[in-house]
């Protein structure tokens, strides 16, 4: 007696369909864990830029490349955080080379974002703080909790 082939098929193809889920749940868990932003500056003269990775590393060389990008040439890591969500950064150019600058990284919408970022920029000093960037970390699950935020000035 043959076995019957036809039977083990559906059962295989069953397994298989289980198992492509089961990696594709993994990868969205993954993603959800590796969200994270960073801020970078220049040193000397405030130049803003973001990144936005899976950690800490690849969103703080994504933040100094855009820096770099934006004219910068002495480019800073400033502060990452770790979680999806609203960034932006303001700066405040408060005359004879001094600067000020605020960020906010992982805010729930985008006016948290800008608002906090403002925010920290005119608590430090700042006295006509723009914002320079306004940004969306899409990975990973969306949070109600608040971000992270800080302020910086040259001097």
């Amino acid at each position: 007696m043959e076995p019957n082939i036809e039977a083990s098929r559906p059962v295989t193809s069953k397994l298989w369909i289980k198992a492509a889920a089961c990696v594709a749940c993994a990868a969205f868990v993954c993603a959800e864990t590796w969200a994270a932003a960073a801020l970078a500056y220049d040193t000397d003269d405030g130049t803003l830029g973001y990144g936005i990775g899976t950690d800490k590393a690849t969103s703080k060389a994504a933040a100094i490349d855009d820096c770099e990008s934006n004219g910068a040439t002495n480019a800073k890591f400033w502060f990452w955080h770790q979680g999806p969500g609203w960034g932006a950064s303001s700066f405040s150019d408060d005359g004879g080379g001094a600067w000020t600058i605020g960020g906010a990284l992982s805010y729930s919408t985008k006016k948290k974002a800008k608002k906090k970022a403002k925010r920290e920029c005119k608590n430090n000093g700042g006295t006509n703080c723009q914002l320079v960037d306004v940004f969306h970390d899409t990975v990973g699950k969306k949070t109600k909790k608040g971000g992270k935020s800080f302020h910086l000035t040259s001097d």
